[in-house]
């Protein structure tokens, strides 16, 4: 499952070069809706990333954080020591 997550989130076509707009977020969601996904690991991982606003003033997540908090949702884990940026 991880590798899908990966590839969906890598291969996904964003407005933005940079990452993903909540409208964009909520069809990554959607897409794995009928896994398994601990919501609160899940806002475990995402709390205090980094992020950036775009012109509409929309939080632009960051693809890799966007797959951190998904397979750590999916897996119902912690983030790892290698996994921190």
């Amino acid at each position: 499952m991880k590798e899908e997550i990966i590839k969906y989130i890598e291969e996904f076509d964003t407005e933005n070069d940079f990452g993903f707009n909540p409208k964009e977020m909520a069809m990554v969601f959607e897409h794995f809706k009928d896994c398994e996904f601990n919501v609160d690991k899940y806002n475990d991982v995402m709390r205090g990333n980094t992020a950036m606003i775009n012109s509409r003033r929309e939080i632009i997540t960051y693809p890799i954080d966007l797959i951190h908090g998904m397979v750590c949702a999916l897996e119902n884990r912690e983030l790892t020591v290698d996994e921190l940026d």
